[in-house]
């Protein structure tokens, strides 16, 4: 199973692209930052991390310093490379 879901804020959009069959591709980052309790502890979570949206998704108008909660899938950003990308499936 490859699911993510994630609270954070955005803090870079790209420009809308196009793949050569036409599918539109928007890249933004997103910033989270929380407290997770693991083992007993409370640890402090801070993290930004490329996201990826592709369709009409791609369309979502999103705004820098909006919050939002994003779910989606992991995977690499290419064949050649191990940069992990989130591609997000749904934004609410």
């Amino acid at each position: 199973m490859n699911q993510f879901s994630l609270l954070g804020e955005i803090i870079f959009v790209g420009e809308l692209r196009f793949t050569p069959s036409g599918l539109a591709l928007l890249e933004f980052k997103v910033r989270h930052d929380s407290s997770q309790d693991e083992a007993n502890l409370t640890k402090k979570v801070y993290l930004e991390i490329n996201c990826r949206v592709a369709g009409r998704l791609a369309n979502t108008r999103l705004n820098l310093g909006d919050k939002r909660i994003f779910r989606g899938f992991m995977q690499n950003r290419s064949l050649k490379s191990q940069q992990i990308i989130f591609h997000v499936t749904s934004i609410e």
